[in-house]
């Protein structure tokens, strides 16, 4: 028995070991080579912050695609773009764009974002001295933006602050109310010690210690262990990770249509901070609403470009939301006397500018920068 029981044991190791080796041998031939470092070359890292959910670290990083293109170039002081310089240069005009992602413009590659284009075309149109500061960080709503504007933003000396974002603070509206306020919604995140210093942790691009280093030689373990952090997780996308449950419909209709009033007053008081907060610093601000693929009109296939997931809202509730954000930008602007584009009137329902939800396309940041620019370079000629 004890020799059958040997037997079974050495043949099923033997098995497995010939299968690992297989399963090994056919991963790298038909495989990318994958491991930690190599999603972290085509991912953005963020380091903890006092002021903000987190921000981009002060290092130089650039993140790649597939062929090895630059997709992000991100400066040493953690602002997207060529690097800036400070103090600011005598008779330099300085436009800091904040925002999320859709500001940041996180579909177009090194060069191309919008608010690179909108340099590209108030300088073309006679204004060498203008700089526009890509200043937007994926993911940040409007408390993130105030945080960042007067915890860093203001030593970069901008002359007008430009804001866009809406999308990442409807993601608040449903569940927010006194007794799970933004201050108890929103926790630090977990850091990772690395060699620039505490970044914030994320297992699918940093390693769990040096035997789990040593582990990813294997391309069928750093595979299994991708999946596994899938599983423990749940689903990361584009936004970050999916924070309540998932939208099996496709098109939003297991979402509520309905929310309170306190996540639209919270956005409506964040935006007069943020004005507040430009003009302390020095700086003009204008208010932007934001584009969107979104509206009545859209057919199956564009609502399952809309991630209802990451807003738990259905979509009548989300074109509630957006409307009340747009309603909120206009009352704050008229109120604090503040520069105001309603660029979703411009550009909402035309479908090929977007890619999404909110980002854009090429042509939409065409669009966009073109819009922006055209409206900026009267405001820049003739300042009230």
């Amino acid at each position: 028995m004890r020799a059958e029981l040997k037997l079974a044991i050495a043949s099923t190791f033997v098995t497995a070991m010939v299968c690992g080796i297989a399963g090994e041998a056919w991963i790298r031939l038909t495989k990318p080579h994958l491991t930690p470092d190599s999603e972290r070359h085509s991912s953005i890292e963020y380091a903890p912050s006092l002021f903000s959910r987190n921000q981009l670290p002060q290092k130089s990083q650039a993140t790649y695609d597939a062929d090895g293109k630059a997709m992000y170039t991100i400066d040493a002081l953690g602002y997207r773009g060529l690097p800036i310089a400070i103090p600011k240069p005598p008779g330099t005009l300085r436009i800091a764009v904040i925002g999320g992602s859709a500001a940041f413009d996180i579909g177009a590659d090194d060069g191309h974002d919008w608010p690179h284009l909108v340099q590209e075309k108030l300088r073309a149109s006679g204004r060498a001295n203008i700089e526009v500061v890509n200043a937007a960080v994926p993911g940040y709503a409007t408390w993130d933006i105030l945080g960042r504007l007067y915890g860093e933003l203001w030593m970069l000396q901008p002359d007008y602050v430009v804001v866009y974002e809406a999308w990442n603070d409807i993601k608040y509206f449903p569940w927010l109310k006194p007794e799970h306020s933004l201050a108890r919604g929103y926790l630090p995140a977990p850091s990772v010690s690395t060699e620039s210093g505490p970044m914030i942790d994320n297992p699918f691009i940093y390693y769990r210690g040096a035997v789990d280093r040593f582990f990813c030689h294997s391309q069928l373990y750093s595979r299994l262990r991708r999946r596994f952090w899938w599983w423990k997780l749940g689903e990361m996308g584009l936004e970050g990770l999916v924070t309540g449950p998932g939208d099996p419909s496709g098109n939003g209709s297991n979402y509520p249509n309905t929310y309170s009033e306190w996540g639209p007053k919270q956005y409506e008081l964040n935006l007069r901070l943020i004005v507040a907060a430009a003009r302390a610093a020095g700086a003009t601000p204008l208010l932007l609403t934001q584009a969107r693929m979104i509206d009545t009109k859209n057919d199956a296939e564009e609502r399952r470009r809309i991630r209802y997931d990451y807003v738990q809202l259905s979509h009548d509730g989300l074109l509630h939301a957006f409307a009340d954000c747009d309603a909120a930008v206009q009352r704050v602007a008229k109120a604090e006397k503040v520069g105001f584009l309603d660029l979703g009137s411009i550009l909402n329902g035309r479908r090929s500018l977007f890619a999404d939800h909110v980002h854009t396309t090429p042509e939409g940041s065409e669009a966009i920068a073109t819009a922006v620019a055209s409206y900026l370079q009267p405001q820049i000629e003739h300042p009230e």
